[in-house]
């Protein structure tokens, strides 16, 4: 419908409804006036297609009150037993209950106040008197008998989330006020009071209604009954997330792909829906919709533990991270190119809307997939292979990519066919599809090698990192990413890619480069991130603020000083919008530690502990920041504090066997690196720390059993296989010393630390 035409029938259908209304929205749209929330009834007069789809969809649905209509678990008493609690579930006067475990894990009744998501499973919101609405942990599978549902669940049943547990649904990491709200509501305001650490959460609509997308539509209702069709308006909208340049998916001659017949030019859409479905963490406490994504929320890039090596969804991330590594996204194609942008549903039949861009003649057919229709192999089944988070929610990864067994077989990342002949190998996978497609893309390298061969820290591939954060022809969040793991390889080459990085126009590349400075020396670190400081990206401004904290002031210089004071005020700004978590006040009180300001640093570490008691790094920073400041005895004090609330931390036992060696107590300290090795063998630190403990106290064998355990595990790391060339030598063990000496120059070539070594050995052997 063209405007001229929708103001038409806008202007026909609130004839005689809107007479001061309208006075009132022309009046509150002045150019000094903000556009307000006018709510999803307003737009249903004039979009009634748009109105109808959303309603009953996974936007309208997301959240509601408790009432008969859209509670969907039993309450009729059903029981659930999980860790030996048994919960009941049950109605009074029309309300619901549950009687399950409360903060202290006893047994209380607590009323169910708001229902939260529907399909495959809905959850339950409690009210606490803080103003806390916390999910519960137990869910209703909304699935058919048939599928496994129609019951009681919990969301982690492999644990024992009990009373205490970070994951327990009274604790502070399930609260909705700051986990889930901002993408399960219209314009909401968290309200969060830090001085009496309360809620009073609001918003204009409970569920994500039409302007939770579009953005406040005062200015656009006031437009519609003022239309004039010479006035040159914008359409009153805050956000327009449709195409303006009227492009169309077409095949040329003899193509069997289609191609955008404009090249796109802005992602607004994907920058839209990406608020929500990303794994983020926000940045700004007010926003409108519209606008780049990383002004106002930090995504997470292709984390180790979050994504596979080469890309593939591991944790529960969502789509953006996923869809922006695509070919697609590359290619100009957005949201709703596959999904409704209303319901957002999608095709009943997936095969067909790819055939919309993808000749259905060679992509839907057996000489493409080599599989039978009645195999009923679809085109998502191949290239979006979906995995199962929160026990029943198979959610589908939305990079589109093409099977790889081969790439499987070389670093152990997923693929689609073992994902489906889970009887057969990956080497099996990889000579089929060799048979198939003897040119195919499996004959090309992958980011994912390099991607995999970085996380573990192998120095041989350094020089394809610093290409990879080259390429441009690779998608910005692998560029962002690899860019992150240089700090992995502290070199001139890894600085110079660094650079590159900083300087790159994808801002999810920068964001990768100024998260990775760590390495850089201070005076080069002034100069290198001086322009980073006034980035025209939030996220970009505030990364760069953090990586300078520990760089002395007189090192930035008087412009390099205005311009970190300003943008680390930002970076506080944006830590306290989530000021309710414990990460905001250790991450603020680290940051004031570097910067040598002992007293703010106290106070938020101070704080963070009273947000979370469970947050063993508060305890951690607390103590090395009294041992800065000579009071040491304080810091036994804390992290004694916070081994008493978790007695197997081992950052915990670890600092305090630091502390420890300052008091020459090395039988003492050795223990507590024991504990700390044994509890996290994953860290190459502690493991390390332990063994030259164990050393200096006279147990070099030890030590050196404790070091090969560890190299087996950390392969590339400097530290450990250069203690295991030193132990040895001091041990007399001068075969042995030769041969870890060898091997450390072997990968590290260029520390002089390995030529010393040789040296010392060499010596050693001639006496």
């Amino acid at each position: 419908m063209d405007a001229e035409a929708y103001a038409r029938r806008y202007r026909r259908r609130r004839a005689g409804l809107l007479g001061p209304i309208v006075g009132l929205l022309l009046a509150g749209c002045a150019p000094d006036a903000p556009p307000s929330y006018v709510g999803s009834s307003e737009c249903q007069s004039c979009h009634e297609n748009a109105y109808d789809a959303w309603r009953g969809s996974h936007h309208d649905l997301a959240m509601d009150s408790a009432t008969a209509e859209t509670v969907l678990g039993d309450f009729d008493d059903a029981t659930f037993t999980y860790a030996d609690i048994t919960s009941t579930f049950s109605t009074r006067d029309g309300r619901y209950f549950v009687r399950t475990d409360g903060p202290a894990g006893e047994l209380a009744d607590y009323e169910i106040t708001y229902v939260f998501g529907f399909d495959p499973l809905q959850q339950y919101l409690i009210r606490f008197p803080d103003g806390r609405l916390q999910t519960l942990g137990l869910a209703w599978d909304e699935r058919s008998t048939g599928q496994g549902g129609q019951r009681w669940f919990h969301l982690y049943p492999g644990d024992s989330v009990l009373a205490g547990h970070p994951l327990h649904w009274t604790s502070r990491d399930q609260a909705w006020n700051y986990q889930c709200a901002e993408c399960h509501s219209t314009n909401l305001q968290k309200g969060y009071d830090a001085a009496t650490d309360t809620y009073e959460t609001t918003w204009s609509e409970i569920d994500v209604a039409c302007e939770a997308c579009h953005g406040p539509g005062s200015a656009h209702v006031a437009w519609a009954a003022a239309y004039d069709a010479d006035d040159g308006s914008d359409l009153g909208l805050v956000t327009r997330l449709g195409s303006l340049d009227a492009a169309r998916w077409e095949f040329e001659p003899g193509s069997i792909v289609a191609h955008r017949t404009a090249t796109r030019v802005d992602h607004t859409e994907v920058e839209s829906c990406a608020r929500c479905h990303a794994r983020r963490g926000l940045s700004v406490a007010d926003y409108e919709p519209g606008g780049l994504f990383l002004q106002t929320h930090l995504p997470s890039l292709l984390e180790d533990g979050m994504y596979e090596a080469d890309g593939q969804i591991l944790d529960e991330v969502y789509v953006y991270g996923s869809f922006i590594q695509s070919k697609m996204y590359q290619a100009g194609v957005t949201c709703s190119d596959c999904h409704d942008p209303h319901s957002p549903h999608i095709a009943s039949d997936p095969n067909a809307m790819c055939s919309q861009c993808h000749l259905a003649s060679a992509y839907d057919a057996v000489t493409h997939s080599f599989h039978d229709r009645g195999d009923n192999v679809g085109c998502v089944d191949c290239h979006m292979v979906p995995k199962t988070y929160m026990v029943v929610d198979p959610r589908r990864d939305h990079s589109f990519r093409i099977p790889r067994p081969d790439l499987s077989a070389a670093i152990g990342t997923s693929n689609a066919c073992s994902n489906c002949h889970v009887d057969r190998s990956n080497s099996w996978a990889a000579a089929a599809v060799r048979q198939w497609y003897p040119n195919g893309v499996w004959t090309e390298a992958h980011f994912g090698e390099v991607i995999a061969a970085a996380r573990a820290g192998n120095p041989a591939v350094s020089e394809s990192l610093f290409a990879l954060v080259r390429d441009t022809s690779v998608a910005g969040i692998v560029r962002g990413t690899a860019a992150t793991l240089l700090q992995r390889f502290p070199s001139r080459g890894a600085l110079a890619a660094l650079e590159v990085a900083l300087e790159d126009d994808d801002p999810i590349v920068r964001l990768g480069a100024v998260r990775a400075v760590d390495f850089v020396p201070p005076q080069e670190r002034a100069r290198i991130l001086f322009e980073p400081l006034v980035d025209s990206v939030l996220v970009i401004r505030i990364l760069a603020a953090r990586g300078l904290t520990a760089v002395p002031r007189e090192a930035l210089g008087v412009s390099g000083a205005i311009r970190f004071d300003s943008a680390f005020a930002e970076y506080v700004e944006a830590q306290l919008v989530n000021g309710e978590r414990p990460e905001a006040h250790l991450n603020i009180g680290t940051a004031y530690l570097e910067m040598g300001d002992g007293e703010r640093a106290e106070a938020s570490f101070r704080t963070a502990i009273e947000r979370d008691s469970t947050m063993v790094e508060s305890y951690v920073n607390l103590a090395d920041l009294y041992r800065a400041l000579n009071r040491d005895t304080e810091g036994e004090i804390v992290l004694r504090t916070g081994l008493t609330i978790d007695p197997d931390a081992p950052a915990l036992h670890h600092a305090l066997g630091l502390w420890f060696v300052r008091r020459s107590l090395l039988d003492s300290a050795v223990v507590e690196f024991r504990i700390a090795a044994d509890v996290a063998p994953e860290s190459a630190r502690y493991s390390y720390v332990h063994a030259v403990a164990l050393h200096s106290a006279g147990r070099s064998g030890d030590a050196v059993r404790v070091l090969e355990t560890a190299a087996r595990r950390h392969p590339y790391d400097r530290d450990i296989l250069l203690a295991l060339a030193t132990t040895n030598l001091e041990m007399g063990e001068l075969e042995d010393a030769a041969r870890h000496a060898t091997s450390f120059a072997a990968l590290y070539p260029d520390d002089p630390r390995a030529l010393s070594v040789m040296q010392a050995i060499r010596q050693a052997d001639s006496r």
